[in-house]
Formats: structure tokens, sequence, C-alpha cells
């Protein structure tokens, strides 16, 4: 299985009305290509739809400022020309608003309309009459897994601060197209020279050779070939793309329980993960801590890791907490305990994986399948944010 498979790639970005049109078709070719192979290797996309503005005066004539249209052509070629998938998850995730959907030009609307009666497309609409860009980018965040940005500015730098501050690597690429809205400071490139500084940020779970491997992704080198370009970006993506799973469980080695869990760990959780691409973290040895303080090294990789496991056997008083704060930080949480542990008041709603300490395989074949339904969870902040913005009517 490709290392991409199941993974939510967003691509993300705009051209400034002054670029050379040379460098707007480059960048329409690289993004429909990546586009293509992401979605070979199983992987869905995050975009946005809505207007279509365009370069110069000649409306249709000239290419478009921006991408999403791009991307959503490159969805419905792949749909029409490859047999559907069987993964349970869409080609392409769209966050949208009302006030968006109406915008989608006469021009897109065939477009548009064959795209949603192919089933490849899950829409997401953000609450009725709201349509800020910032909303949508948060609601378009939390719903992928790494984020490409091409050109823009403002809102790209918006993109790449929530992704990074959750743990989830961000490619920047230097075409050099400006923004939009000719805002920002910088946009792609900027952020590529921030992700070059700070390699660790931008590319978590990477080793110090990331940097020398990003300097090879410079546009230039690859300007007679935006497929052999969009080739090196989907090689780059499949080795930095490995999301973060905070881990909370009994660590006190003196308890009498702590042989059990410490086994189921080593034996179903770490090996499971690892399986589907992830990258187990438990502050408990076994990962390394940067912090000076292990307290503060905790909440820093709770708020880094968009997946959780949290075990409560034993029900230790800081997995509770962390519990709390990870179901609060909108954070995809799977609870697991021994058979037999009894739950508190609160948590019994949840859905837990109970495993059995003398049954390995049986507990890892229960841990699979709560995973895959927990991954297709809505996260409890959209439970109770669907019910946001409705008129009272009690």
């Amino acid at each position: 299985m490709s290392s991409l498979a199941n993974r939510a790639i967003q691509i993300s970005g705009s051209s400034s009305l002054s670029t050379s049109i040379n460098h707007i078709e480059y960048s329409h070719l690289v993004v429909k290509n990546l586009v293509n192979g992401l979605l070979q290797r199983g992987a869905t996309i995050v975009t946005i739809v809505g207007d279509e503005p365009r370069a110069g005066t000649n409306g249709y004539n000239k290419p478009s400022i921006v991408f999403y249209w791009s991307v959503l052509e490159a969805v419905m070629e792949f749909s029409m020309s490859s047999a559907p998938r069987d993964t349970g998850h869409p080609l392409v995730r769209v966050v949208c608003s009302e006030k968006s959907e109406r915008e989608i030009p006469v021009p897109r609307l065939d477009l548009w309309k064959r795209l949603v009666h192919s089933r490849s497309v899950a829409l997401d609409f953000i609450p009725p009459g709201w349509n800020s860009n910032s909303i949508k980018r948060r609601a378009q965040e939390r719903r992928g897994d790494a984020l490409v940005v091409i050109g823009g500015g403002a809102g790209v730098e918006e993109s790449t601060h929530l992704y990074v501050s959750h743990g989830k690597p961000v490619l920047p690429l230097d075409i050099p197209l400006g923004s939009s809205c000719d805002d920002g400071t910088g946009g792609a490139p900027e952020m590529l020279r921030w992700a070059r500084a700070h390699s660790r940020a931008f590319f978590p779970n990477t080793g110090e050779e990331i940097v020398a491997r990003l300097s090879l992704l410079h546009y230039g080198s690859y300007k007679n070939s935006p497929k052999n370009y969009a080739d090196a970006i989907l090689d780059f993506l499949s080795e930095v793309i490995r999301p973060q799973v905070f881990c909370a469980r009994l660590a006190d080695e003196d308890t009498r329980k702590f042989a059990y869990v410490d086994t189921f760990f080593s034996s179903v959780v770490r090996p499971a993960l690892s399986e589907m691409g992830y990258e187990p973290i438990e502050i408990i040895g076994k990962s390394p801590i940067r912090s000076s303080l292990i307290d503060i090294e905790i909440f820093k990789q709770m708020n880094r890791s968009p997946f959780s496991v949290v075990d409560l056997t034993g029900l230790r008083p800081n997995c509770c907490i962390e519990l709390g704060y990870l179901l609060g930080s909108c954070k995809r949480t799977i609870v697991t305990a021994a058979i037999g542990t009894k739950l508190p008041f609160d948590v019994k709603t949840l859905p837990c994986t109970f495993w059995d300490p003398n049954d390995p395989t049986k507990s890892r074949t229960r841990f699979d399948k709560d995973w895959a339904a927990m991954t297709d969870r809505p996260y409890l902040s959209e439970i109770n944010e669907s019910i946001v913005g409705i008129r009272d009517t009690v």
C-alpha cells in the first residue's frame, strides 16, 4: 500500500493578476499532475469551490488565478479514467459555503454537477449564512493530513500556520506567482524560507536531511517538465506525511497493571499504527523529549498530534485529564481499556476498545476495526458546531 493511501492532502494557493501567463499555466499543469498522482496513490484531495477569476481581460481565454478548478478538473478526469476506489473515502473533499456554491461560474456548472453525480466529491458546508475564508481554511485544515501551498498570500500563510501548529506537514513551492489579493508577506516562497529554517516544525517526524531534499524541489530545475516536478513533489510527500499519534497510558512501572498495558502497546498499538503509516508518540521514555519540563512536552505533543490513543486501564488521573484535553482540542481519539475496566460515568458514552491481555490477536483485530471507525467519525466539536447559528426553536 502506498504511504499516501487514505491521506488527505490540501492544495492551496493563487496567482497575482500581473504574474507571467507562462508561470500561471505551468502551475496549473503541476497542480493537475500532482492531483492525478495523489489519487493514483489512494489519497483524498481537500479543496474549496467558488468563483474563478482569470488573468488578463479576455475572460476564459486566459488562465485562472486560482487553482481549485484545476484540482476539480483533475479529479473528474481521474474518476472517468480509473476503476472506482474501494477505500471508503471520497476522491475529493470540498469545503463549501452557500455563497461560494452560488458563485460557481456558468462555464463550470457542468463539471460541478458531473462531479457531484459521480459521487467522487464529499461536500462539507460551513454554517448557513457564513462565508468567512478563515472559517473555511480552519475546516480544511481539520480534514487535511498535509498541505501543499503554491503562490498565494495571507490565506496560504494562515493555512500554513494552522497546519504547522497542529503538527502536520506543509510543503511550500517556490514558483513566483504572487497572490490574487496582493496581500500577505510573500506567500508560498516566503513560507519555504521558514520551512528551511524550521524544518522540524514544517516536517515533523523526519530527519535533518529533509532540508537538503527540500532544496531539490526548486521549480527552476523542472521548468520544462511540470509532470516531473509533480512526481518529485509526490516522492517528497510520501516521505514526510506520517501523522503523529499521541498515546496516553499507564506509565507507572510499579503498578500491577503496567505489564499488561505495556504488552498491549508493544504488541498491538505501536505495530498497528506503524503499519498504517502513523508515528506513535509516548511520553514515557520511548519518544524524544525536547522541552525542559515533561508536562510542557506532553501538552505540546498533544497539540501537535491530529490523532490520539488514550488507554484508561488503571484510571490514572493524568490519562483522564489528557483525554479531556484531546477531546476539547478536536483531536480524533480512540479510547482503549483492558476488559473489566469500569469507565467513569462521563466516558461511558464514548466508544471504547476493550482489549484482552490474554488474546493479542483478538485485541489487534478489534483495535484495527475501531481505529477505522474512529477516523470516519466527526469531531465532537463539529457535532456541537452543527447547531451553531440555528435559530432558537424552543
